[in-house]
């Protein structure tokens, strides 16, 4: 009889320790990083409104169609609402430290939305991060403004094809200047 009980203690120890580690909560994929996407969506050109800008009016312009103009020497170009997914897991978990980084400013500022991401989480949640300004230089995190991270803020912009738009107006903006940080290395 004792044999049995310290088979059946055994066997239930054993199942029970495989049903706890098979249904472990994944928070993380392979590189430790909780984010499991950015999309992001960015106006390709310098807006200057007497007005401040929202979220959701990026979000509208989408829908509609670009607006074909032409550009002295550079041919053809379509203006509008760019929409970028970032999956790179490099990208994302020097984001993901960034965020962690983030500090609140108590400026007032309005909200001049330029570019706005949409962060997904491993774990099915989502935040999301403004950039305002004309040069979308100014950064909110879930409608908080924040303290300034060139260093965010470039990757943002790095890992979706926005400096490509912005030839011309690199020079005016500051996370390119930001000499803390070696530009080259992140994608």
């Amino acid at each position: 009889m004792k044999i049995k009980l310290n088979l059946f203690t055994f066997f239930a120890t054993t199942i029970l320790f495989f049903v706890l580690s098979s249904c472990k909560k994944i928070s993380q994929n392979s590189t430790g990083c909780i984010i499991d996407s950015i999309q992001v969506s960015y106006f390709n050109n310098i807006r200057e409104s007497p007005i401040s800008i929202k979220f959701r009016d990026i979000k509208r312009v989408k829908s509609v169609p670009f607006k074909e103009i032409r550009f002295l020497n550079s041919g053809r170009c379509r203006i509008g609402v760019i929409d970028s997914t970032i999956n790179d897991q490099k990208v994302l978990k020097e984001i993901e430290k960034e965020i962690k980084q983030l500090i609140p400013s108590n400026e007032l500022t309005f909200r001049d939305a330029r570019v706005i991401a949409v962060i997904y989480f491993n774990n099915k949640t989502q935040s999301h991060i403004l950039l305002g300004g004309t040069y979308a230089s100014k950064l909110y995190y879930n409608d908080k403004y924040q303290k300034r991270s060139n260093k965010l803020i470039y990757l943002l912009k790095k890992s979706t094809g926005y400096y490509c738009w912005f030839a011309g107006s690199l020079n005016w903006m500051e996370e390119l200047k930001d000499t803390t940080f070696n530009h080259n290395d992140i994608k």
